[in-house]
């Protein structure tokens, strides 16, 4: 039997546990909402997500009428277990709004598994567009890097991010892949997907009978 593992140039991005777990709350059902990533914000990577980045994607995603994909776990060679509805910047961030699969198996589970916290991360999967390199103050030698412009690919629900301070604040009940190709101008060869583990999960909401 054959491993599963990610397309080739795929990378995946966690840090350690340790956050404070959300509450819970009332709300829709299988409904989530939250930031996929924070500006300004030293991931464990060391990268930032600098205002602005995100905007020429999703002004493409806008014009072709598509979203980013919602994985689980960026297993792209899985089919999605919901749709993300909106992809907005505000001052702090990209926040995100979706629905979950509930009738899909793997979608009902993960929805089990983030009402008792079990999950309460996101993390995005995109293209790198523009950035430029973070050097040391001592050293000189390359620490991280500010990302001026990212290609959106897809947000998945994970374990572990790698931004602790990003996290989706709402998920709601009540009583009821394919692989992408990179902007124009990216050499697919020289400059793989970066997924980067950026949010937090922060209200799971397990709802109103």
């Amino acid at each position: 039997m054959t491993d599963k593992k990610p397309p080739e140039g795929l990378v995946t991005k966690f840090t350690p546990p340790g956050t404070t777990p959300p509450e819970a709350d009332a709300g829709a059902e299988g409904q989530i909402k939250g930031y996929g990533s924070l500006f300004n914000i030293v991931d464990s990577d060391g990268d930032i997500m600098v205002p602005g980045c995100f905007d020429a994607s999703l002004a493409r995603h806008k014009a072709q009428g598509t979203m980013p994909i919602m994985f689980l776990q960026h297993e792209s060679w899985e089919l999605p277990i919901g749709v993300w509805q909106s992809a907005v910047v505000d001052e702090k961030g990209l926040l995100l709004t979706g629905q979950l699969a509930l009738a899909v198996e793997r979608a009902a589970e993960i929805y089990e598994l983030m009402k008792i916290k079990a999950i309460t991360g996101l993390s995005l999967g995109f293209w790198i567009v523009r950035y430029e390199t973070i050097l040391d103050a001592t050293t000189k030698r390359p620490v991280g890097r500010k990302i001026l412009e990212a290609d959106l690919v897809e947000c998945s629900p994970v374990v572990f991010p790698a931004m602790r301070q990003a996290r989706v604040s709402e998920v709601k009940s009540a009583d009821s892949g394919p692989e992408s190709q990179p902007p124009p101008g990216i050499d697919p060869g020289k400059q793989p997907r970066l997924l980067k583990a950026l949010g937090r999960l922060t209200d799971l909401k397990p709802g109103a009978a």
